[in-house]
């Protein structure tokens, strides 16, 4: 029986909002299937910090929503709200879904490559992948420790801002009130022409409006070398899927999907020393990506959130490329939904900024938001 503080729980902004759960949490009276065929007993485990944080703030769990198997890549029976013959993305298909068709108020997702800004960007929601750590991970079945983070869909900022602030630590709104909005990088380069035509074009016109608008925005090459950092993040969430499997993978090989074997198999094959050597460029990356900031005055970057609309078909959920840098240094992202793509699909800006400057992002991208909707009432005018 949990025992709460009712009048306590009646001033909390959440209060009374209803949450969709991504089921690879575990939740007290409920099984854990993780979008996978594994006997339920195996995968059980002890309802986390987050989730009961949210409790104790007033939210109520509706139930659980459709993941990719542990996770990764394999389809979930999900679609998209904006149009079913289409994805919703993945891996927190059913959580994005879920809250682009009023199911809910918000949802609970997770990250490791885009799982929570590329969705949040097919389905025209909010997504908010805060800095990894500052959200308790317990309650989780882990694809990747070393990268797994909590984030969150809802329908506008100031909710996203409300539930931040009672799952992330240390929590600060005051910290937004000493910055103003800062000098805005784009990364271009190799990182940019990850994307579709479409979506450079959409996106480009996106920031043309930031720039009429009054903020000062400068184009860099930031990553000069995506490709291994592609490799790198995919090196080492395979060799930590691969750890976390490696009994469960003996026991039930045979019930595990293509996607989901393959990657572990790669995993198993992975030695120490590259483990090691991955660990090493990570911290090096981290450290440059500071710097680099630090050395142009870059406080915040915006960059496309997909690499374009929600694909069609249901047999893939997308590529994350553009969202993998972000999750590789473990900085807050956030995605901006804004108008849609010429196929009527929805689109999204990334908004991203330096490693525990969540609380600036959501104030930033805020403002962003803002920005697009002024534009697009002088449009229509």
């Amino acid at each position: 029986m949990r025992i709460f503080d009712l009048d306590r729980i009646q001033d909390s902004p959440l209060y009374g909002q209803y949450f969709g759960l991504k089921d690879i949490f575990h939740y007290k009276g409920l099984p854990t299937r993780a979008g996978s065929r594994l006997p339920v007993e195996v995968l059980s485990g002890v309802q986390g910090t987050c989730v009961t944080k949210l409790e104790q703030a007033g939210a109520l769990m509706l139930g659980k929503t459709e993941t990719t198997e542990f996770a990764y890549s394999e389809p979930t029976i999900t679609r998209n709200p904006r149009n079913s013959n289409h994805t919703p993305g993945g891996s927190s298909s059913g959580s994005a879904a879920a809250v682009a068709a009023g199911l809910c108020d918000f949802a609970i997702g997770t990250q490791t490559v885009g799982s929570i800004i590329r969705p949040a960007a097919y389905c025209g929601v909010i997504g908010f992948k805060p800095s990894f750590g500052r959200v308790d991970t317990s309650g989780l079945l882990y694809f990747s420790p070393s990268v797994d983070t909590i984030g969150f869909f809802s329908q506008s900022v100031d909710q996203m801002r409300d539930i931040a602030s009672v799952v992330c630590s240390n929590w600060c709104d005051s910290k937004t009130k000493q910055r103003l909005i800062p000098k805005i990088g784009i990364p271009s380069g190799e990182y940019m022409d990850q994307c579709s035509q479409m979506a450079q074009d959409h996106f480009y016109s996106h920031i043309g409006k930031v720039k009429r608008a009054g903020f000062s925005v400068i184009e860099v090459d930031l990553f000069k070398d995506i490709a291994n950092v592609n490799k790198s993040h995919k090196t080492l969430i395979a060799s930590e899927v691969a750890a976390i499997h490696s009994n469960w993978y003996r026991l039930y090989r045979p019930l595990y999907r293509p996607k989901t074997t393959q990657i572990i198999e790669e995993g198993m094959a992975i030695k120490l020393s590259e483990i090691q050597k991955v660990t090493k460029e990570r911290e090096k990356i981290q450290d440059d990506f500071d710097l680099f900031m630090d050395c142009n005055d870059i406080g915040m970057w915006l960059s496309p959130s997909s690499t374009g609309p929600a694909p069609l078909g249901l047999t893939h959920t997308g590529d994350p490329c553009m969202n993998l840098p972000w999750s590789f240094l473990g900085v807050p992202a956030l995605n901006i939904p804004v108008n849609c793509f010429s196929n009527g699909l929805p689109g999204g800006i990334q908004c991203t900024s330096r490693y525990g400057w969540d609380e600036e992002l959501i104030f930033w991208g805020s403002e962003i938001k803002n920005c697009f909707l002024q534009s697009y009432l002088g449009e229509s005018e």
